[in-house]
């Protein structure tokens, strides 16, 4: 039987299956989901949110600028 989702809804699937570690192939597998639902609907909530994508920082590192000579 097919299950209706809110965007809501999608939108913390999607969520999860980054923070699981697995591809979307897998956690599809493992939560009786559709691919192709799960990619039309990251495509939708992606196109109405703007520009942004939420990310996750892994690793931090310091940034050092180097001074340039000053030319004329």
């Amino acid at each position: 039987m097919r299950k209706s989702r809110s965007l809501a809804q999608w939108r913390n699937i999607i969520e999860e299956q980054q923070a699981s570690g697995l591809t979307v192939a897998e956690y599809c597998q493992q939560h009786a989901l559709s691919k192709t639902t799960f990619y039309a609907t990251k495509n939708k909530l992606s196109a109405s949110s703007g520009h942004f994508i939420r990310a996750k920082i892994t690793k931090q590192i310091d940034v050092i600028e180097r001074q340039q000579p000053f030319t004329r």
